[in-house]
């Protein structure tokens, strides 16, 4: 009877860390609504929109291991295969004066060839003016790099804020919806645990990124979803609420 007992708190004591260690590696993953089209990829997962042709979040980890180049950029954009009901196609694009926008970046992804290519999929990408995409998103998106180096690992969420009765298109194939702000969540639970967000207009800016520092829980409410729901409640409603922008530069 003592061997079993044994035995038995063993077999516990192993599925409670197994589902432990399987929820820490989906902390990036927000709360899913019911009916969102989730496409899960090699390095990162998405929630794909059909009524917008773009993502309504993309989410991945990165790991200070996976800075490196092991692929070159490929540039070679094209629908994401995965998507049901067909994602946005490049030329929708094309002579618009948009740029097509990574939310994955592709650096963060040439770690992999496959990664690499799978960051061009039209499903990770969403229309950007060229001086934000070039500019403040260029810059926020290294500083990411910088941070999982120094932290070691970093949970992200990061997409466009799509509203309500959106005016703006572009588009052949496809109606694709502009989008007036991006967004950028970081959880880093390496050390003491912290978060931090981003809500940036889609326009150039030469603005310190500190100006657009938020808390999880505002930007959860411009969203109206649940960011990092996978954390114990006590650490979730502890750093969500925060805004220290030092805590990380």
């Amino acid at each position: 009877m003592r061997f079993r007992l044994i035995t038995l708190n063993l077999i516990a004591t192993v599925l409670i860390s197994w589902v432990s260690q399987s929820t820490q590696t989906k902390l990036e993953i927000p709360k899913i609504i019911e009916g969102e089209q989730i496409i899960e990829h090699y390095a990162y997962t998405l929630s794909y929109n059909e009524e917008y042709e773009q993502a309504n979040w993309v989410a991945y980890s990165l790991k200070s291991s996976e800075l490196i180049k092991a692929a070159k950029r490929s540039n070679r954009f094209k629908p994401d295969p995965l998507v049901k009901t067909k994602s946005a196609n490049t030329k929708d694009y094309t002579k618009t004066g948009f740029d097509r926008g990574h939310l994955a970046p592709a650096a963060d992804m040439a770690f992999s060839i496959t990664a690499m290519e799978e960051s061009f999929f039209m499903s990770n990408i969403s229309p950007q003016r060229p001086k934000f995409n070039r500019g403040i998103w260029k810059k926020l998106e290294e500083n990411v790099r910088n941070w999982a180096e120094k932290e070691g690992n970093l949970f992200i969420v990061t997409g466009p804020v799509l509203t309500d009765n959106p005016t703006d298109f572009i588009g052949r194939t496809s109606k694709v919806v502009v989008p007036n702000y991006f967004y950028k969540a970081l959880l880093d639970t390496t050390g003491t645990d912290k978060a931090i967000a981003f809500i940036l207009p889609n326009r150039g800016s030469d603005q310190p990124l500190s100006d657009f520092v938020v808390s999880i829980d505002s930007l959860e409410i411009v969203l109206g979803r649940d960011l990092f729901h996978n954390l114990s409640d006590d650490v979730e409603f502890n750093i969500e609420k925060s805004v220290r922008y030092s805590d990380w530069d």
